[in-house]
């Protein structure tokens, strides 16, 4: 069952990527796609992948403490505090990875302007020629 669903776990993500990429513009993913909201987790997934492993070692620290406030309980269930500290890890993850894009990254992506891209640097731009060799 392992070697099964470690195969269709790619395929559903390949087709998942697919479909997106392929919808027409008026359609109900696009629509889903395009939202701000997902936009802005696209802007800010470099860091937020690189903060969210940090907030999985904070339940033995910060968490651990957060998770002794006494809130009620749900038919006895603790689930309520569980759901609150995910909505508070996550808003402290996504802030993180706001500051740094905004103080950290941008920075460096400023740098762009002196490292040309693309066909222009490769002179097989079809609107710019490339130079003719001198004789």
């Amino acid at each position: 069952m392992l070697a099964a669903q470690l195969s269709l776990l790619p395929l559903l993500w390949g087709s998942s990527l697919v479909l997106t990429q392929t919808a027409a513009s008026s359609s109900f993913v696009a629509a889903i796609t395009q939202t701000r909201l997902l936009r802005s987790f696209g802007k800010y997934s470099y860091s937020l992948y690189l903060f969210h492993g940090h907030l999985v070692i904070l339940p033995e620290g910060l968490g651990y403490h957060f998770k002794q406030v006494r809130l009620p309980r749900l038919f006895g269930s603790i689930l309520p505090i569980e759901l609150l500290w995910l909505v508070a890890a996550f808003a402290l993850c996504f802030g993180l990875s706001w500051l740094s894009w905004h103080l950290y990254e941008v920075q460096f992506l400023k740098l762009k302007r002196y490292f040309p891209s693309g066909r222009a640097a490769r002179g097989t731009d079809p609107v710019t020629p490339a130079p003719k060799p001198a004789l």
